[in-house]
């Protein structure tokens, strides 16, 4: 697991997740504490991880890192996963079921770090 980006660290349900956001004071590390309910498909798909984060409009930015998702849901040929997730800074282990990343972090202009483990 990687270390967090910042000391303000959230832990919460995936389905937590977007009231979380919507609390958020500073940029936050954000630890999912149910990563097998996370669903990773496109950006554009309504409740995907890619989703909630793209439609954030809070001015914070936001690290997964202390989470891992590599157990979560991943659909087969999302290639676009967090594009345009401009507030994401972080990003923790993903499935190793995902081989084909093409766009997957287009037009991230905040992302600092990415677990490749």
């Amino acid at each position: 697991m990687s270390t967090a980006l910042y000391s303000n660290i959230v832990t919460c349900r995936y389905s937590q997740l977007p009231n979380t956001l919507n609390n958020l004071k500073a940029n936050t590390s954000i630890k999912i504490s149910d990563p097998e309910n996370v669903i990773l498909n496109s950006s554009s798909t309504p409740k995907s991880l890619g989703w909630i984060i793209s439609h954030y409009t809070g001015s914070y930015l936001l690290d997964f890192s202390p989470s891992d998702f590599s157990n979560a849901k991943c659909t087969s040929g999302a290639t676009d996963l967090f594009s345009n997730c401009t507030k994401l800074s972080g990003m923790c282990k993903l499935p190793a079921s995902i081989t084909y990343a093409s766009s997957m972090f287009y037009g991230c202009t905040s992302l600092a770090s990415i677990d490749t483990s």
